[in-house]
C-alpha cells in the first residue's frame, strides 16, 4: 500500500467516525426529540422543563437573552434545593402541579407542549384568574416566588451582567449623583 493510498483510507475512516453521530442526531432531531436538559439536584426532568418554559414565557430572547439562554431553570433548581426549606419546597412543586394541571384543563395539552402563542395566552388568563379571585391566594403566592427566583436568576447571570447591563469590573470613584444620558445602560453591580 502506498502513502496516497493509506491517506485516503485514513480520511474515509475519520469520515465515517465524524458523521455517524451527526446523521444520527439529524434523525432524533426530526422524530421530534426534545433534548435533555442539564442535570437538576431538586426538580424532575418535567418539572425543570416546565420551570425553563414558564420563565421564557416571562422574559423572553429578544434582543437580550431570554431566560433559556440563561438557564434559569438551573438556578431555580439550586435555590430550592440549598436555600428553601421544606415547606417552600413543597408549595413551590405543589404550585408548579396545579399550574400545569390548570393549562392541560384549558388548553389541552401540557404547559411545555404548547405553542409560544398558547403559552402567552395561557399565561395571561392565569395571571388574571388569581388577580381577580382573592380565594386563589396559593397561585397568586406562587407566582411571586416563581417571579422572584426567575429575576434574580436572570440578573445576576454573568451573560446579563456583562452585555446587557453596564458592567465595569474596576470601578473609579464613587460618584452618587450623576445624570444619565439617554442610551446609557442600567450599570451592573
Amino acid at each position: 500500500m502506498n502513502r496516497r493510498e493509506a491517506f485516503k483510507r485514513t480520511a474515509l475512516a475519520l469520515g465515517y467516525t465524524i458523521s455517524a453521530p451527526t446523521v444520527t442526531l439529524l434523525f432524533n432531531k426530526c422524530k421530534g426529540k426534545t433534548t435533555p436538559l442539564a442535570p437538576t439536584v431538586f426538580l424532575s426532568e418535567a418539572q425543570a422543563r416546565l420551570v425553563d418554559e414558564i420563565s421564557e414565557c416571562l422574559l423572553p430572547k429578544t434582543d437580550t437573552p431570554g431566560a433559556k439562554d440563561i438557564q434559569v431553570f438551573r438556578f431555580v433548581d439550586l435555590m430550592l434545593k440549598q436555600v428553601l426549606d421544606v415547606e417552600e419546597q413543597s408549595k413551590f412543586t405543589s404550585g408548579l402541579e396545579s399550574f400545569d394541571e390548570q393549562c392541560q384543563q384549558e388548553q389541552g395539552q401540557s404547559f411545555t407542549d404548547c405553542s409560544k402563542e398558547q403559552q402567552n395566552e395561557f399565561m395571561q388568563s392565569w395571571i388574571n384568574s388569581f388577580a381577580e379571585d382573592p380565594d386563589n391566594s396559593h397561585a397568586s403566592e406562587f407566582f411571586k416566588q416563581f417571579k422572584k427566583l426567575a429575576l434574580l436568576a436572570y440578573f445576576t447571570s454573568e451573560e446579563v451582567g456583562e452585555n446587557v447591563l453596564g458592567y465595569n469590573p474596576i470601578p473609579g470613584n464613587y460618584e452618587g449623583c450623576l445624570p444619565l444620558e439617554e442610551e446609557q445602560k442600567i450599570w451592573s453591580l
